[in-house]
């Protein structure tokens, strides 16, 4: 545990994987150890990026990423394939909802949140019907 892994180690570690197989690598330093890490929102994405472009091995990125912000950068400037969100979504079950929010836009409500009634779903604006054009009826 002494100094810890390195970056090099990551690649070693990362190629083994591959090797044996692994589709995907989820780039957590764990949290298992007791040593002081300096964490900043974002702060296990290089690991993810270093893995995803010397290895060419899609990566997870996590490390207190917490807005849909970040978690969409991460993404579209590709540096991780996808964006593993924790504790964000123990502090707030709806992070996916509260994200689209954020980024202005909407993801489809699962059929589980609509079988037996959800207030966020009954208080969701109501879809304006399009109006009805007179159609000619010929019998």
């Amino acid at each position: 545990m002494k100094g810890g892994n390195t970056p090099d180690d990551f690649l070693i570690y990362g190629q083994w994987m591959k090797e044996q197989g692994v589709d995907l690598i989820d780039c957590s330093s764990g949290g298992i150890a007791p040593v002081s890490v300096k964490s900043y929102p974002g702060y296990q994405v290089p690991a993810a990026t270093l893995l995803r472009n010397k290895l060419n091995i899609m990566t997870g990125a996590v490390g207190l990423i917490d807005s849909a912000g970040l978690a969409e950068d991460i993404v579209q400037n590709e540096r991780a394939d996808i964006v593993l969100i924790g504790r964000g979504m123990l502090r707030d079950p709806f992070w996916v909802r509260s994200a689209a929010d954020e980024l202005r836009t909407t993801v489809p409500v699962p059929a589980q949140y609509t079988r037996y009634g959800s207030w966020w779903l009954d208080n969701q604006p109501k879809p304006v019907p399009a109006p009805m054009s007179k159609t000619e009826e010929k019998y």
